[in-house]
C-alpha cells in the first residue's frame, strides 16, 4: 500500500483533538487511529449519515454493524446488551429501542434528543475502534493496546524535543510502569521535579503537590488509581494559553495538542474507558425497556464479539422478516459455538429459531456444510471453515487449524 495514502501525525492527532472537544473522548477513538495507522490508511472521515445516502441506489450492500453495551455485559443481566448501527437506525435490538444514526452521539432525556453543537455524527474511525475493540480488562489487554499508542508516539514524536518535553520521560514512565503502583509513586515525583523546572507555575496538579510517600502506600491499589487519574485531569485543565504561546515559540502547536492527548490517554487507560457516548435510553419511562437500561446518561459500546462472536441478533428481529442465514466459522475452537449462542439468544428473546440438533456430531471433525430448519421458522446454513472436505481428513483438520491460531498468535 502506497504511503501517500496512510494518515499523518498531524492528522491524527487533529482528529483526535476534534474528538476531545466533543466531551466523550475514549480508549476507542485512539484504537480507531491506531487501527487507520496499523492499515496504513487515511483517517476514514466519512460518517454514518452521508453512507446512507449512498445506499438509496440499492446497489450497495447494506451494512450492519454491531457492537454491545459493556455494562450490560458485565452484570450479565436480563437485558440484551446488543447494539446495532446501520446508516439510518442505531439502538438496542431488544427492546428496539432505535434513532436515527445521526443523532446517536447526542444526549438523550426521557426520548428526547438535548442537542449539543460540538457533537459531531459518529464517523468510520469511530466505528473501527468500537467494532475492533476486543479488549477485556486483563493487564495483558493494557499493555498491548498501550504498547501500540506508545509506539506511535515514539515514532513520530521528533527526537530533538524529547529533552525539553516535560511530559515525555515520566508521563512514558507511568505508562510503562503501568500496574506496578509502588514504582509510580518515584515517577509521579519525577514528572513533578519536570514539570515544575520546565513549566513553572503554567501546569500544576494540587493533588500531584501534595502527594506525600506516606500516604500514598496507606492507599489501595484502586485508591492509587484514582489519585493518578485526578492528576492527570488536573495537569490537563491547567494548561492555560500562556504556556500554548511559549510552547509554539519553540515547538509545533502539534507538540502541545499531543502532549494534552498523552495525558488524557494515559488517564483514560487507567480507567480502561472504552466506548464512551451518551446512553440514547437515559430516563425514558416506557414499560417495553427495562429500568436497568434506562439509568445511566453515559454508555459503553464495545466489539461484539466479547457477547457472541457472529451478528445473528440484528438479523432476528421481527421487523426484519429473514428467511435465510448463511454463517461461516472460523474460529480456533468449538465450530459451533456461535450457531448454539445464537440459539440460546432466541429463546431469551422469544424470536424463532431453528433448533440446533448436533447429535451424533464429532465438534472435533466436522462436516462441510449443516442445515438447520424448523416449521415457520428461518432456515440457518451454517459452514465450518475447517471440516472434513475442506481438509482431507481428521489429521490435516487437525494441523490446519493449529497453524491458523499459531499464525495468529504470531501476527500479534
Amino acid at each position: 500500500m502506497s504511503q501517500d495514502r496512510s494518515s499523518s501525525f498531524s492528522d491524527c492527532i487533529e482528529w483526535l483533538n476534534n474528538r476531545s472537544q466533543e466531551g466523550d473522548l475514549s480508549l476507542t477513538d485512539f484504537w480507531g487511529v491506531v487501527v487507520c495507522y496499523i492499515k496504513g490508511v487515511q483517517l476514514e472521515k466519512r460518517t454514518l449519515a452521508k453512507e446512507g445516502q449512498r445506499d438509496k441506489d440499492g446497489a450497495t450492500p447494506y451494512p450492519l454493524y454491531s457492537a454491545v453495551e459493556r455494562a450490560l455485559l458485565d452484570k450479565n443481566a436480563e437485558e440484551e446488551p446488543w447494539f446495532e448501527v446501520s446508516t439510518h437506525q442505531a439502538g438496542f435490538t431488544e427492546p428496539g429501542a432505535f434513532v436515527e444514526t445521526a443523532l446517536l452521539k447526542q444526549p438523550f432525556q426521557g426520548g428526547k434528543v438535548q442537542m449539543d453543537s460540538r457533537r459531531k455524527p459518529m464517523d468510520m474511525v469511530q466505528l473501527q475502534g468500537i467494532c475492533g475493540s476486543a479488549f477485556g480488562d486483563s493487564q495483558i489487554n493494557i499493555k498491548y493496546i498501550w504498547g501500540l499508542i506508545k509506539n506511535w508516539f515514539h515514532e513520530h514524536w521528533p527526537v530533538a524535543d524529547h529533552d525539553h518535553n516535560p511530559f515525555y520521560g515520566p508521563v512514558f514512565k507511568l505508562l510503562d510502569d503501568f500496574g506496578d503502583m509502588e514504582r509510580s509513586y518515584d515517577d509521579l515525583q519525577e514528572l513533578k521535579i519536570e514539570l515544575h523546572d520546565f513549566c513553572g507555575s503554567h501546569i500544576h496538579s494540587d493533588a500531584l503537590t501534595t502527594l506525600v510517600r506516606k500516604t500514598w502506600y496507606k492507599m489501595t491499589e484502586v485508591q492509587k488509581r484514582k489519585y493518578i487519574t485526578t492528576i492527570l485531569d488536573e495537569l490537563n485543565q491547567s494548561l492555560n494559553p500562556s504556556l500554548k504561546m511559549k510552547l509554539k515559540a519553540t515547538y509545533s502547536v502539534s507538540w502541545w495538542d499531543a502532549s494534552k492527548l498523552l495525558m488524557k490517554a494515559l488517564s483514560l487507560v487507567y480507567n480502561w474507558d472504552f466506548g464512551e457516548m451518551p446512553n440514547i435510553l437515559y430516563k425514558l419511562r416506557d414499560r417495553r425497556v427495562p429500568l436497568g437500561m434506562c439509568e445511566k446518561d453515559i454508555m459503553h459500546v464495545i466489539d461484539a464479539g466479547l457477547y457472541l462472536n457472529s451478528p445473528y441478533p440484528p438479523l432476528l428481529g421481527k421487523k426484519r422478516d429473514i428467511d435465510l442465514i448463511i454463517s461461516f466459522d472460523f474460529s480456533e475452537g468449538d465450530p459451533f459455538e456461535t450457531v448454539k449462542k445464537a440459539h440460546q439468544y432466541a429463546e431469551r428473546c422469544k424470536v424463532p429459531f431453528p433448533e440446533i440438533n448436533l447429535d451424533g456430531t464429532d465438534d472435533d471433525c466436522p462436516k462441510s456444510l449443516y442445515i438447520f430448519e424448523g416449521r415457520d421458522k428461518l432456515t440457518v446454513i451454517h459452514i465450518p471453515l475447517f471440516n472434513i472436505d475442506n481438509c482431507k481428513g481428521q489429521s490435516r483438520l487437525k494441523s490446519s487449524r493449529e497453524g491458523t491460531v499459531m499464525a495468529r498468535i504470531v501476527s500479534k
